[in-house]
């Protein structure tokens, strides 16, 4: 009985839940009450403006202004019917937008601990002007194509071509320069931890991706095939 039960609490754990799932499990804890709004935008204009000491340089830097940014979501909250969800995200991002991994927001205890995630990681390699994408692990129980394994290479997310759909992610990302930005952006392409970071709005992912070339019987190189997948966060 015992071992039975630990198979099927990894099995669980392995499965994780689906969208419907987590959001039952959120219902209620990011309802957003206009006077915590407005006491948690004045402190974080407090702290920015009093003890960040690299604020003008990230204002001459990315050509922003958090302080102005979140008195405007301030602004928003009180006066506005805001979802609690978008004022949590929206502060995420203005604090993002500074590029400094030091600076974090939290978003609601109950999203601590849970991580958004597709059943593979990537990996990139080859040279900074032409990186490529590679599959590097997979949860193949959570994966319906016997095809999609690692050493397969990315071609497409959602229609667009790879890199540019990592360059696109690397905005949200903190890291000060590209190459950091970019590293980021890898890591977190699949991997998501929804304390930090807003979940992600698709539902799923349309993944274009090519199969490794290979020799066949007689010898003779074969190239691989090209394939789409979708995938669920």
């Amino acid at each position: 009985m015992t071992s039975a039960r630990t198979r099927r609490e990894m099995d669980s754990r392995v499965r994780g839940i689906d969208r419907p799932g987590f959001e039952r499990l959120i219902e209620g804890t990011t309802d957003l009450d206009p006077g915590d709004a407005k006491r948690t935008v004045d402190e974080l204009v407090r702290v920015i403006e009093g003890i960040y000491v690299h604020l003008p340089l990230k204002r001459a830097m990315y050509g922003i202004d958090p302080v102005q940014q979140l008195r405007r979501l301030k602004d928003r909250a009180t006066a506005e019917s805001m979802d609690g969800e978008a004022f949590h995200g929206e502060v995420a991002r203005i604090l993002a937008d500074l590029r400094d991994a030091h600076t974090t927001y939290l978003g609601p205890a109950a999203s601590t601990g849970i991580v958004a995630r597709l059943p593979f990681l990537v990996e990139q390699f080859g040279p900074a002007d032409a990186p490529r994408f590679l599959i590097s692990k997979t949860i193949p129980d959570l994966i319906d194509d016997e095809d999609f394994a690692p050493g397969v290479q990315l071609e497409f997310w959602n229609g667009m071509p790879i890199a540019d759909a990592v360059r696109l992610h690397a905005r949200n990302e903190r890291g000060g320069r590209p190459d950091s930005a970019l590293a980021r952006a890898v890591d977190s392409l699949t991997f998501r931890p929804v304390g930090f970071v807003p979940v992600p709005v698709e539902h799923w992912v349309l993944i274009g991706y090519r199969t490794p070339d290979q020799h066949n019987e007689a010898g003779e190189m074969v190239e691989g095939r090209s394939n789409e997948i979708r995938v669920r966060w």
